[in-house]
Order: structure tokens, then sequence, then C-alpha cells
């Protein structure tokens, strides 16, 4: 299982024939799907089940209301968010895997607000191991940094971009930033 575009928890089924040696790769479902071992197993580093052959068949998953009870979920699983699934995962500079990763953190992070950050059962269950180890803290809280224009987190982006003048305010990328640009403007070198 794995991530929508931009889902805040694991919201699809991916199923495929692990068995089929002979049809063509599917390099689009190979990158974009490439978050968790089979079976949906979360693992030290990408998966090592290597290239996904033929096609592929995707099911909506309903979200664990003890680690997303806010979330609104929504049966339907449309060809336009499925695309834009594919096209965001395909061009993103982050591996499907990090943003998992990052994901992952951040949902368990919310799933337990009163949580003192300091103490030891904190540490132990607001953090989530990756493939460097314990996430800390400061990279868990940095994935909840938002784009100043349309509100994504990095956890959904990947990776926030700063404003190249004034080095403070975050953007998902170029189109965000220049849509921005005239409300920013007006502050960026006071910042």
């Amino acid at each position: 299982f794995g991530y929508t575009a931009e889902a805040t928890y694991k919201d699809i089924y991916i199923y495929f024939d692990f068995a089929d040696k002979v049809s063509p790769v599917n390099h689009l479902a190979t990158k974009a799907f490439s978050m968790y071992g089979l079976g949906g197993a979360q693992e030290m580093g990408p998966p090592k089940w290597g290239n996904i052959r033929g096609s592929v068949v995707l099911v909506r998953l309903e979200p664990d209301r003890g680690f997303s009870p806010n979330v609104t979920y929504c049966s339907t699983l449309g060809f336009d968010e499925i695309y834009k699934t594919l096209v965001f995962f395909r061009d993103s500079k982050t591996s499907a895997h990090k943003i998992a990763l990052k994901r992952d953190s951040v949902r368990m992070r919310e799933s337990m607000p009163g949580l003192p950050g300091g103490q030891p059962f904190a540490q132990n269950f607001s953090h989530y191991m990756g493939p460097g180890g314990v996430r800390t803290e400061h990279q868990v809280n940095e994935d909840q940094d938002k784009c100043d224009h349309c509100g994504k987190t990095q956890s959904i982006v990947g990776k926030l971009k700063k404003c190249q003048r004034c080095k403070v305010t975050l953007y998902c990328g170029k189109e965000c930033q220049k849509s921005a640009w005239k409300k920013h403007k007006k502050i960026c070198r006071q910042l």
C-alpha cells in the first residue's frame, strides 16, 4: 500500500503480479509505487522487489482512525487523481520511499499531539525509523512546514524551497512562488 499525490495517510493498495518476469517493465508504476516492501512492509531502505511488470490495480483504502482521526475519506479513486499521483512521483526529485517516510512520521506525530517532545516516551513514538535511523524531532517538525502560497506541507511535496531573496519564506516550487510574488515582495526585504 502507499500514498496518492496529496494523501496524508496510506490511502491506496497497489496490486501487481510479483511473479511476472516476462511482461514489459512498468517504469511509471515502479517509480511511483516504490514506497514499501511487499505486503506494505516498511523497510530500512527502498524496497528490494525490483521492477513492476505489466498492469497494476489500485484500490482506495480507508484511513486507520487510530493514526488519522481527522481525515475525510473519499472512496472514489478517479482517473485524474491516479494521473496526478503518477506524474507527481515520476517528476519528484525525492524518491517515493523518502516521501512516504516523511508522511508516516508526520501522521504518527499528529496522532499523538499530547506527548511532550522531550520525554523518552514521546521520542520513541513520535519519530519514525528511517533508512538513516530515527528521524529527529527537528526533521519531523520540518516535514510539517508549509508552502506560503498553497499550504501543502513538506511531507506532501517532498522538499520545499526557500525564497532566494529573503531565505525565510517556503514554496512548493516556481509556480507557487510566482503566484505569491505580488504579495510577498512587499515583505521580502524586511524578513
